[in-house]
C-alpha cells in the first residue's frame, strides 16, 4: 500500500512538472519572440524598399551600412510602438527614418528660436469674444490653404509657416491663391537667423514692410542667400499674436483663419503617421514651427484635434498634415507646446 501511494505521489508531482514546463516553455517562447526584434533579412528587404521609395543615396558602402543600423534600430521602434496599440496614433517610416535623433535635431528643427517679443502688433483687429466658432473648421478643404512645402535640411520652418499662413488671408481677403516666396523671407529677413531659425512675427514684419514676391519669381533654394531685389507681389496690413497658453483664443482664431504656431518635434512626432498624436515626450523647448488650418472632432471617440500643416514633404504624416489632440487636461500650453506662442497675419 505504501508504494502505490508513493508510486501514485510520484506520478502525480511529474505530470505537475511537465505541465509547468509546457508552461515556462510557452511563456519564454513568447516573450523571446516579442524581444528578439526585426530579423535581418525583413529589415534589409524593408531597407532597400525604403532607399528606392525615396531615392536615397550613400557615398559609400560604409556610409549605408551605417545608415542600415540605424534604419533598423528605428524601424524596431516604430513596430514596437504601433505593436502596443494603447495610443491614438501610429507611427510609420519616412524619409528620417535613417537618422539618429540628435542628427534630425540638427539638421530639421530649429537651434536659434528668438523668444516671444514686444514688438508693436499694428492695427486694429481683436479675436471678438462673439466670433462665431463653428464645432469644425478644415481651411483645406475650403481652397484656401496652398500645397505641402518641403523644406529640406534648412531649418527655415517659420519662413514656410508664415508664408501658409499669409497666402491663406490673402486668398480669403483678394479671391487669389498664391504661392508666394519663403525664400525672399529666408534671404532678406535680417532680424532671424536664416536656416538656424526665427520667428513668425519678424517674418510678418518685414512682408508688412516690404511686400512679398511669388515662388516663381523667388523661387525656394533651401539655403540662405543674398537677398536679391524681388518684385512685390502682394503685402499683408499687419498681423496679431494670440495670448499664450489658451486653446480658447487659438480656436477662435483658427475659426476665422489659418493661424501660424511654434511646436516641440519631438521623436514621436517626427515618426508621425497617422491618428490623433497625443506626443508625451514633448521637451518645454520649441524647435519647430508648423500652421494650424483647422480643427475637429474624431467621429469614432469625440476626440478634440487641430490639423496642422507641416513643411516636411507630404510622405510625412497624413499627406504632409498632422491631427494633433486639442484642448487636453492640465495641458494649457497645448501638446508639445502649440498654444505658446501662435501668430496669424491680416
Amino acid at each position: 500500500m505504501y508504494l502505490k501511494t508513493m508510486a501514485m505521489i510520484l506520478r502525480r508531482d511529474v505530470i505537475a512538472m511537465m505541465i509547468m514546463l509546457q508552461f515556462l516553455g510557452a511563456c519564454s517562447s513568447s516573450f523571446f519572440a516579442r524581444s528578439s526584434g526585426v530579423s535581418d533579412s525583413v529589415a534589409r528587404d524593408r531597407f532597400e524598399q525604403w532607399v528606392a521609395q525615396h531615392g536615397k543615396k550613400y557615398s559609400d558602402e560604409a556610409n549605408r551600412e551605417n545608415r542600415y543600423k540605424i534604419f533598423r534600430e528605428n524601424l524596431q521602434h516604430v513596430e514596437d510602438f504601433n505593436r502596443a496599440g494603447n495610443t491614438s496614433f501610429r507611427l510609420g517610416l519616412n524619409q528620417f527614418s535613417d537618422l539618429t535623433t540628435e542628427e534630425f535635431r540638427a539638421t530639421y528643427t530649429i537651434t536659434k528660436m528668438t523668444p516671444r517679443t514686444s514688438m508693436n502688433m499694428t492695427g486694429s483687429f481683436r479675436i471678438s469674444d462673439d466670433a462665431p466658432v463653428p464645432e469644425c473648421v478644415n481651411w483645406v478643404e475650403a481652397g484656401v490653404v496652398t500645397g505641402i512645402r518641403n523644406q529640406g535640411t534648412c531649418g527655415c520652418c517659420w519662413a514656410l509657416a508664415a508664408v501658409a499662413a499669409i497666402e491663406s488671408i490673402i486668398k480669403m481677403r483678394a479671391g487669389e491663391l498664391l504661392d508666394l516666396s519663403e525664400q525672399q523671407l529666408l534671404d532678406c529677413v535680417t532680424d532671424n537667423a536664416g536656416c538656424e531659425g526665427g520667428t513668425m512675427v519678424r517674418a510678418y514684419q518685414y512682408v508688412l514692410d516690404n511686400k512679398i514676391s511669388g515662388e516663381n519669381q523667388y523661387p525656394y533654394r533651401g539655403a540662405k542667400e543674398d537677398c536679391a531685389a524681388p518684385a512685390p507681389l502682394t503685402q499683408i496690413t499687419g498681423f496679431r499674436t494670440v495670448t499664450p497658453s489658451s486653446e480658447a483664443d487659438l480656436l477662435r482664431a483658427v475659426a476665422q483663419q489659418p493661424v501660424s504656431v511654434g511646436i516641440t518635434a519631438s521623436d514621436l512626432f517626427r515618426a508621425y503617421k497617422d491618428g490623433i498624436f497625443r506626443g508625451t515626450d514633448c521637451r518645454n523647448v520649441q524647435n519647430h514651427a508648423v500652421t494650424i488650418v483647422g480643427y475637429g472632432i474624431a467621429p469614432e471617440d469625440g476626440s478634440k484635434y487641430w490639423l496642422l500643416k507641416n513643411s516636411w514633404g507630404d510622405s510625412w504624416g497624413e499627406g504632409g498634415y498632422m491631427r494633433i489632440a486639442r484642448e487636453v487636461p492640465d495641458l494649457p500650453q497645448g501638446v508639445c507646446g502649440l498654444a505658446t506662442d501662435a501668430s496669424f497675419p491680416y
